[in-house]
């Protein structure tokens, strides 16, 4: 058997354990990186990942023929639920640039979007007053009528008032109304 050399004749080369870092707790901590969350999230009105304001966007010709073979024509008007998560005409907490799954009660007779119909986006702010939400707009992605398969669309929601904003959600009513739309900006309202 042959004896194993010594610790002490290891390679100068050997990999050195990294030197950890600093806990935010610890007095070595720099300021400067306790605060940049805080200025990430001020700056981007939460997580960084999250989009919660409308952006200004261009239809994709997939949706806009989609929505011509639903028969549905620009500017076309459907009365809907903003969220299927919220009672029907009651108050509803969204969250700033969630998903959001609008739709259509048994009791709304509208023949190109019936009752049971589906229509999946986000909610967004749209307009704010000294840094906080004053109103919301849902822009949908996807429709999915009764019986039938999900297909792309382009339906922006009219524009609901918020009651109250408070981390990230914003309550409003879940009652409204959406319209196809080719393009869409904030300010726009349900234009086409």
């Amino acid at each position: 058997m042959k004896p194993k050399p010594p610790d002490a004749l290891k390679s100068p080369h050997a990999a050195r354990a990294p030197k950890a870092a600093p806990a935010p707790t610890d007095p070595s901590f720099p300021a400067w990186c306790r605060a940049l969350p805080l200025a990430v999230a001020m700056a981007t009105h939460g997580c960084a990942s999250i989009v919660t304001k409308a952006e200004p966007f261009e239809c994709s010709s997939g949706a806009v023929e989609s929505m011509e073979r639903l028969g549905w024509e620009i500017g076309q008007k459907f009365d809907f639920q903003l969220d299927e998560r919220c009672p029907k005409y009651a108050p509803c907490v969204f969250k700033l640039g969630g998903p959001v799954t609008g739709w259509v009660p048994d009791d709304y007779n509208q023949p190109k979007a019936p009752p049971g119909t589906l229509f999946y986006g986000r909610i967004y702010v749209t307009e704010e007053k000294n840094g906080a939400p004053i109103s919301l707009q849902a822009i949908y992605d996807h429709v999915e009528l009764p019986g039938k398969g999900k297909v792309p669309v382009c339906i922006v929601s009219g524009p609901m008032r918020v009651s109250v904003f408070k981390d990230g959600t914003a309550r409003t009513g879940n009652w409204s109304n959406g319209y196809t739309v080719t393009s869409w900006g904030p300010g726009e309202g349900g234009a086409y």
